[in-house]
C-alpha cells in the first residue's frame, strides 16, 4: 500500500511561511505559480491573504528527517476550503450588493486572527 502524501507547509521553499511552497510540493508544481495564484487571489476582496493565513494555521510544518510526522491536512479540504471561500464571497456580494466587502474583510481576518490564538497550541 502506497504512503497517502501529505500537505505540510515547505522548510526549504518559502518566502514567508512556507505555505506556498508546501502547496507547490504536494501538486508537484513551482511555487512561483501558486504565489501567482495567492496574488490573484488577494486582488479578489483579499481573499488570498486570508486563505494564506488559514492555511499558516492549519498546515504544520514539514518534519524533519527522523522526527514523528504531524498530523497533516488532506490537500483535498484545502482545496474545497478555498472552493467555499471564493464562493462565499461571490454570493456574499451578489445577495447583499449594498454589503461593503473591506467590513467582510476585516470581520474574517479578526475571526481567524482569534481562532489562531485561541486554538494554536501552546
Amino acid at each position: 500500500m502506497a504512503k497517502q502524501k501529505r500537505l505540510f507547509r515547505s522548510k526549504k521553499d518559502r518566502i514567508v511561511s512556507g505555505v506556498c511552497g508546501g502547496i507547490a510540493e504536494f501538486f508537484n508544481i513551482d511555487a512561483t505559480w501558486v504565489r501567482l495564484g495567492f496574488a490573484l487571489l488577494t486582488l479578489l476582496d483579499g481573499i488570498g491573504i486570508i486563505l494564506y493565513l488559514i492555511a499558516w494555521a492549519l498546515v504544520p510544518l514539514s518534519p524533519e528527517k527522523g522526527e514523528k510526522e504531524a498530523k497533516s491536512i488532506d490537500g483535498a479540504m484545502i482545496f474545497g476550503a478555498i472552493l467555499i471561500l471564493i464562493g462565499a464571497s461571490v454570493l456574499l456580494k451578489r445577495l447583499f450588493v449594498w454589503l461593503n466587502m473591506g467590513i467582510v474583510f476585516a470581520v474574517v481576518v479578526i475571526v481567524v486572527g482569534i481562532f489562531i490564538l485561541v486554538v494554536k497550541p501552546k
